[in-house]
């Protein structure tokens, strides 16, 4: 008589063993796939920066600088003025465009007292100034444009240079006059023929017309709006003009 055998079937040991396997395939593939994924990354990164890099040191430069000569007291239409000599010499490769002389009414600090600046150029044009040129300025300003109180003892004005190519603003440069004695604020002075000729109080930072427009703003106890336009932050070398 056959005997009939019952029980439970047996079960591998290690049900796990081939998803395990197949998990650990999975996880390697990923972590290549990761590695090569951070270095085609880096790589690319690297490219991005060498090519910026060639691009700076292949762009033309622009390179200028300011040229101040001297200021002296003089008189416009019969009335006291400070006349102020400078110039703009491109050494660059740029050609710059939309330049003007510009000046505002200042402090001892340095600090514009009123918005917006004045151009001096005649009849408030504009010019270019191309590589190796040098555009000469003599800005005329009489004191009574300058004074903000009619009752103040001195007075000051700032000088620069604007160009709208290369969204460029010079250094500035500072004079003072003490409108008792009619005599330049300036320890550094020449004598010449005409009178004596003073140089600048001091140099001022550039300061694009938004920037101008805030410290006012901010010194009249208001404050300015964010800035619509990013401000120009091109500076000028200081340094002895070139032969």
């Amino acid at each position: 008589m056959a005997t009939m055998v019952t029980g439970t079937p047996q079960r591998s040991k290690r049900p796990w063993a081939v998803s395990d396997g197949i998990a650990v395939l999975a996880l390697a593939v990923s972590l290549v796939s990761a590695g090569v994924a951070v270095f085609q990354t880096q790589r690319a990164n690297d490219i991005s920066d060498g090519a910026y890099a060639l691009s700076r040191s292949l762009a033309p430069a622009t390179d200028i600088y300011v040229n101040v000569v001297w200021a002296s007291l003089v008189e416009d239409e019969g009335k006291p003025a400070i006349k102020m000599e400078l110039e703009l010499v491109n050494t660059g490769e740029v050609a710059l465009s939309g330049c003007g002389t510009y000046v505002q009414s200042s402090d001892a600090d340095g600090k514009p007292i009123r918005y917006w600046p004045s151009i001096v150029e005649p009849g408030g044009a504009l010019w270019g100034l191309a590589p190796a040129e040098k555009h000469p300025a003599s800005a005329i300003v009489p004191l009574s444009s300058i004074q903000s109180d009619s009752a103040a003892s001195k007075v000051y004005v700032a000088i620069w240079f604007e160009c709208v190519s290369a969204d460029l603003v010079t250094l500035g440069h500072l004079f003072g006059v003490d409108v008792a004695a009619q005599n330049l604020i300036a320890e550094n002075y020449l004598a010449t023929a005409d009178g004596e000729v003073h140089s600048p109080l001091k140099q001022l930072d550039p300061l694009g017309s938004y920037e101008r427009f805030a410290i006012v703003e901010r010194d009249s106890g208001r404050t300015p709006p964010p800035s619509p336009i990013p401000s120009p932050r091109f500076t000028v070398r200081a340094e002895t003009p070139r032969a």
